[in-house]
């Protein structure tokens, strides 16, 4: 699996930076939500900011199970493809 590495601000080390010294999990969307989440909370309310999230769980193969392509099929998970464009294909669905 990957590593990422992530990074902090940190005042009381030499560069002022500190980075994530262990591994990150192999899907690491949680990670990255709640380090977003917390650093919103920390922002005072009115404080303008720039932030770039990498979701790297993309990148993760996963099979479809029957129901969850069936649910994605039907418009149930997924968003339909617009009409007269070609359904979802079993690459696709997976």
């Amino acid at each position: 699996g990957c590593c990422f590495n992530y990074w902090w601000n940190e005042a009381e080390l030499p560069h002022g930076v500190g980075n994530l010294s262990r591994p990150s999990p192999y899907d690491d969307s949680l990670y990255v939500a709640d380090a977003f989440a917390t650093f919103l909370s920390r922002l005072p309310e009115d404080a303008p900011f720039v932030a770039q999230l990498s979701f790297h769980n993309c990148h993760i193969p996963f099979i479809g199970t029957p129901e969850a392509r069936a649910a994605c099929a039907s418009g149930e998970t997924c968003r339909a493809p617009p009409p007269g464009e070609a359904n979802y294909s079993s690459q696709e669905l997976d």
